[in-house]
């Protein structure tokens, strides 16, 4: 049933990987083939490709990253289209905003010294606004720039991508070390403490008419300048990191894009993996499926690859979501409802409109399929079913809405998934990847191929399931004949 590193070592080869979390960061990966498990670095990996295999799991797909489907292809979005996330995700950070704006108000409106503790609050709301400036451009800049993951059913290939050769610098990170978040707290702490023993010195001699001594000079001074001198060093690496970034646009423009690389569907890497992971709430569970191709790179890197992720919630599921895009690729994506796309459930929304899924049931159109719950149009649809479930409570949901800021999350999800991704959709060689192709041009699935999954079919007819010894003997068989 599983295959040890050592063995498989024997039948495949190592290349130098960068997916996870470590586009950056190049370490030696086995790739594995179908049917191979292994633990590799607390990792527990599974091989459904290359050569796509049926494994016998009903083809369903619950994920909210599928985005669009055609009769030619199928895509799958880097932006997790799930609204109550994203309204999470947009109500604490206008929480924290409102509480140290609060704090700042109450700076300015005390009864006495209403100055005096303003160096310690509106700093932190100009850092908070300045991070979550930067995250929502950093959003906006991925949705812009990050392919997509395709599947052209006709061509029977998958788009991948890979970055491109020259890459801008590399942003500091704040956490990364520590040193830095010393420095962040002590520039914070001392010109916080000296703003405020200098704005305490300045209201007692102009308003109170009070002199100022030699030790409130110091009080003031001393933690002033060691607070600049932190500060500056903090800093340091951003000023460096804009340089570096301006010469770097001066060259190359502003364009962060990735190369495009098209691979046979066949040839993909297919796994599932998952691991484990600590954190503060306890132990959680990392599950994705990843679509992977070794790519050939310049002759200082033998091997490169590009690598995609789709997250998922268990073992089934992307086993269920695999079989939704094998079958979709099996028949050449020719006809909805020919497809295993007829039963996909399109974002896992249990609020959609009957009509709605008696549309997707037929499959007969896209467009009649393709509803998106996540823009403003179906917070629209979505106010309509609680009015048309009970006018009485309507009001409730309206004022709950209202609080939790669905709306804002919405609007969020709509330019991130929309709006932004026009930029990347409208770049020429993507869209010549994806138009339609005569039918006299379509790629089929190999003879091998149907020949092999012919014999799982018949074995799961029989009641075996892929974790049976029989299913596994088969595909280590066909391991072995290619060895």
């Amino acid at each position: 049933m599983s295959a040890s590193l050592s063995s498989a070592d024997k039948n495949n080869s190592e290349v130098n990987t960068s997916y996870g979390e470590g586009k950056a960061e190049q370490q030696r990966v086995l790739m594995l083939t179908s049917g191979e498990t292994v633990e590799h670095k607390g990792t527990i990996r599974i091989g459904l490709g290359p050569k796509p295999v049926n494994t016998g799991r009903e083809p369903v797909s619950v994920t909210h990253f599928l985005s669009q489907y055609t009769p030619q292809f199928i895509e799958f979005s880097q932006v997790n289209a799930s609204v109550p996330i994203m309204q999470l995700f947009v109500w604490m950070r206008v929480s924290i905003l409102c509480m140290f704006f609060y704090g700042v108000y109450w700076s300015l409106t005390a009864a006495k010294y209403s100055l005096v503790s303003l160096p310690l609050t509106l700093p932190v709301l100009l850092a908070l606004c300045f991070w979550f400036w930067h995250e929502q451009k950093d959003l906006a800049q991925e949705s812009a720039s990050v392919l997509p993951l395709r599947f052209h059913g006709q061509r029977q290939a998958v788009m991948l991508s890979r970055l491109k050769q020259f890459q801008p610098p590399k942003r500091p990170q704040v956490w990364d070390k520590d040193s830095t978040v010393a420095l962040m707290f002590a520039s914070y702490l001392l010109l916080g403490v000296g703003g405020v023993f200098l704005l305490s010195s300045l209201y007692r001699y102009f308003i109170e008419a009070k002199s100022i001594g030699l030790d409130e000079v110091l009080w003031c001074g001393l933690p002033l300048i060691l607070g600049s001198f932190a500060c500056y060093k903090f800093i340091k690496p951003w000023r460096v990191y804009w340089r570096q970034l301006k010469v770097y646009q001066a060259e190359h423009g502003k364009d962060e894009g990735e190369e495009l690389v098209s691979v046979p569907w066949e040839q993909v890497r297919v796994e599932y993996q998952s691991s484990s992971l600590m954190n503060l709430w306890g132990g959680t569970s990392m599950q994705k499926l990843v679509f992977s191709a070794p790519i050939m790179a310049d002759k200082a890197v033998e091997y490169n690859i590009a690598a995609v992720a789709i997250p998922v919630h268990s073992r089934d599921e992307a086993f269920s979501l695999y079989e939704t895009i094998r079958q979709y690729m099996l028949t050449n994506g020719r006809s909805m409802s020919e497809s295993a796309l007829s039963k996909t459930k399109v974002n896992n929304d249990k609020s959609a409109d009957s009509e709605h899924n008696a549309d997707s049931e037929q499959g007969a159109n896209s467009e009649q399929r393709a509803q998106p719950t996540y823009n403003r149009e179906g917070y629209k649809r979505h106010l309509a079913k609680r009015w048309k479930q009970s006018p009485v409570m309507y009001v409730f949901w309206r004022l709950w809405y209202w609080l939790t800021l669905r709306y804002l999350a919405h609007v969020m999800l709509e330019y991130q998934h929309d709006v932004y991704p026009k930029k990347v959709r409208n770049r020429g060689d993507i869209k010549a990847w994806s138009v339609a192709i005569p039918e006299s041009e379509w790629q089929t699935t190999s003879v091998e191929l149907m020949a092999l999954n012919d014999k799982l079919e018949s074995l799961y007819a029989q009641g075996y399931s892929w974790e049976s010894e029989a299913v596994q003997d088969l595909l280590a068989k066909q391991r072995n004949s290619k060895a």
